[in-house]
């Protein structure tokens, strides 16, 4: 529910004394037109991209008279309903022409902009821009950091752009279109909540304070927006009937939604502020002085960009060469460490090689030796082998030797033995012959 009635009851009354103070400012010409104004009571108009109408003042005196009755009738329905307000989305490109004219015509567009930035039912306002140009006034507006959304589409916008930007950013969306942000709504926009999904309303300046609406053809032939729904379920199409007006989003939308709605379009009043007939020289020169202090200002701002992009580049540089140098370092330490483990490996590998070298060189040694001694051993061995056999045979030739001296002896003996046999024998014989 919308909880910040003040607010809206404060919007009308603003609305209110705008509107007065835009139609005294159509008052304000040069003397010949005050003058026919005063004969006839008539106030004549130039309208940009439109012809010059007169309306009496009297029937001017009726509409606020209307108009103020109207305000404190909404102002006690919002007060008595607590009536929410819609969250309306405005979607449109600011793009200014060279003359002096255009430049006047600027700020009617600037004061637009802002009075919809003040109006409670208006919750967004997307610009598509061509580029940053208008950046710095249209984000010095009240609430613009808030409810503006500036989208860059380097380009002038058509259908094509408008399409994808509903269906990617706008979806579910109650969307007032603009082909130009010429036209601030009062307190009758609330009645764009009434809008149904398929439907859509077309939006005429209200050029006149007095002269009666044509919901069909507003004042003009042309519209000059749209205000309908957007839904996730079923996003926007391009179409493909010919585009004979140059009205590219306008008529995309009419070919889009079959049902307008009459009763919410008479009921929505879309405001236009325009400048005067003939600019006199004051308002020329003041044109020509604010120019200038625009240029000033820009020129101004571009130093100080550039300023400040030469000190990003130098803070960059900087940056770059310190990176750099950070590089090199350690790269050279890296470097370094590599030559120093390069070294230490080599070292290493020197020292492992004498290593087993020596290693090698020992075992090699040992193995000699071993040899050697195998060698000493194996000779030992022999020399042992052949005193043992000398020993051997010395001890075989001892025992031959003994045996022959036993076998000697005992020969000896025997032949001794028989001898003394025979002796005996032979001495027997001798003493008894008879027994012989």
């Amino acid at each position: 529910m919308f909880s910040n009635r003040g607010l809206a009851i404060t919007f009308s009354v603003v609305v209110l004394v705008v509107v007065i103070i835009s139609f005294l400012f159509i008052l304000r010409g040069d003397n010949s037109q005050t003058n026919n104004i005063r004969k006839e009571s008539v106030v004549s108009v130039f309208i940009p991209h439109s012809r010059g109408i007169k309306y009496n003042l009297q029937d001017y005196g009726d509409y606020m008279k209307t108009s103020q009755k109207q305000i404190l009738e909404i102002a006690q329905e919002i007060r008595k309903n607590e009536i929410k307000l819609p969250e309306t989305v405005l979607v449109s490109q600011l793009i200014v022409g060279i003359s002096a004219r255009d430049k006047v015509y600027y700020l009617d567009l600037l004061t637009s902009i802002q009075m919809n930035l003040l109006n409670p039912s208006v919750s967004e306002y997307h610009l598509l821009q061509i580029d940053e140009t208008y950046n710095s006034e249209i984000m010095s507006l009240m609430f613009a950091d808030k409810k503006i959304k500036i989208h860059y589409i380097r380009e002038q916008l058509n259908r094509e752009i408008f399409v994808k930007y509903c269906n990617e950013h706008l979806k579910d969306k109650l969307i007032v279109y603009l082909n130009q942000p010429d036209i601030y709504f009062d307190h009758s926009l609330m009645h764009a909540s009434k809008l149904k999904n398929g439907e859509f309303v077309k939006i005429h300046k209200r050029i006149s304070l007095a002269k009666p609406y044509d919901c069909e053809n507003g004042q003009g032939t042309i519209p000059d927006g749209a205000i309908f729904r957007t839904s996730a379920d079923k996003p926007l199409e391009l179409g493909t009937e010919p585009d004979w007006n140059g009205q590219s989003v306008i008529s995309m939308i009419f070919n889009a939604f079959s049902v307008h709605n009459c009763e919410v379009s008479t009921a929505i009043t879309g405001w236009f502020l325009h400048d005067p007939t003939n600019i006199d020289k004051k308002a020329e020169k003041e044109a020509e002085l604010r120019e200038l202090e625009r240029k000033k200002q820009e020129k101004i701002r571009q130093e100080k960009l550039e300023m400040e992009r030469k000190i990003k580049e130098a803070e960059e540089k900087k940056k770059k060469m310190e990176e750099e140098r950070k590089l090199k370092e350690e790269q050279a330490k890296k470097q370094k460490e590599e030559e120093e483990k390069k070294k230490k490996e080599e070292e290493e590998k020197k020292k492992k090689e004498e290593e087993e070298k020596k290693k090698k060189e020992e075992e090699e040694k040992k193995k000699l030796e071993e040899e050697k001694k195998l060698k000493e051993e194996q000779l030992k061995k022999e020399e042992e082998e052949k005193k043992q056999k000398e020993e051997q045979e010395r001890k075989q030739n001892e025992e031959k030797k003994l045996k022959e001296e036993t076998e000697n002896k005992k020969l000896d003996e025997e032949n001794q033995s028989k001898s003394t046999n025979n002796s005996s024998i032979s001495a027997a014989t001798s003493s008894n012959p008879k027994s012989a």
